[in-house]
């Protein structure tokens, strides 16, 4: 190179690096500093789409009615529960709907998630029809031939009593309507029979009988109650079970042991 001369290759570089700034916006390094800021923010705003996802999931499946029975939500007398009137009187006009008019009902049984309705027909075969909680479908099940006869339709069962007799037992026993298992009531109408099953620490408070509208519930061990003062023996009024047959109910539903078909022979 000759002093004080100019060097072509430098000014060759030198118009390469103005026209590449000229064509790209500006020097490499910013223009990769910009990719790498749509990139992060692609990220951030693909996170918050999966979170506002998950947060509605989670959601929906606290409102799910279905779910909240399977995961042992429904208790007692409270919310979905099928011992209160206004879930369970929707339910048995569903069962109605469905039931031709000459089946008779033989029982009811009635848990916070279940209401399950025993039927027979004129030819004397048994079924079920259920109904779950947070559940519009009622869903039929064959059962079995049987000798047992019926007068009541579903239409004679009052959702209202099904909730004093809940309420009865839990008021008397203490233990509160979330302690509430399940109900068995036979025979629906004035003289009806209740079989009520608590969660109790002892037998004593755990199984309750009654007849009538639901608010004479006694435990099953409970002695009879004598009267006053002597008197004349006299037979039962009509539609009254004597002391005797109480007895009997009484002992045949604690060796029956919470089989509802026993429990069902017992106070049928």
């Amino acid at each position: 190179m000759t002093w004080g001369m100019e060097d072509p290759s430098g000014r060759a570089r030198e118009q390469l690096s103005v026209q590449d700034e000229a064509q790209w916006g500006g020097p490499p390094r910013r223009r990769r500093s910009r990719e790498s800021l749509w990139v992060l923010l692609f990220i951030v705003l693909s996170l918050g789409a999966i979170w506002i996802t998950l947060q509605r999931e989670d959601q929906a499946a606290a409102d799910d009615p279905r779910l909240a029975v399977q995961r042992g939500e429904v208790v007692g007398l409270a919310g979905l529960s099928m011992a209160r009137p206004q879930n369970l009187r929707p339910a048995l006009a569903r069962m109605d709907a469905m039931t031709p008019a000459r089946d008779r009902v033989l029982s009811m049984r009635v848990s916070p998630a279940l209401a399950q309705v025993t039927l027979v027909t004129p030819a004397g075969q048994e079924y079920f029809l259920e109904a779950r909680a947070g559940d519009d479908e009622v869903r039929r099940r064959e059962f079995a031939e049987t000798s047992r006869t019926a007068t009541a339709r579903i239409a004679d069962i009052a959702p209202a009593d099904v909730r004093r007799a809940v309420a009865t037992v839990a008021s008397r026993s203490g233990l509160g309507p979330a302690a509430f298992e399940y109900l068995v009531l036979s025979d629906p109408g004035p003289d009806q029979a209740w079989f009520v099953r608590f969660e109790a620490p002892t037998v004593a408070q755990r199984d309750w009988t009654g007849r009538g509208r639901g608010g004479q519930m006694q435990p099953t061990n409970a002695p009879p109650r004598s009267p006053a003062r002597p008197s004349a023996p006299s037979a039962p009024a009509s539609g009254n079970p004597s002391v005797r047959e109480q007895l009997r109910i009484l002992e045949c539903v604690q060796e029956a042991e919470g089989d509802i078909d026993a429990i069902q022979r017992c106070v049928g």
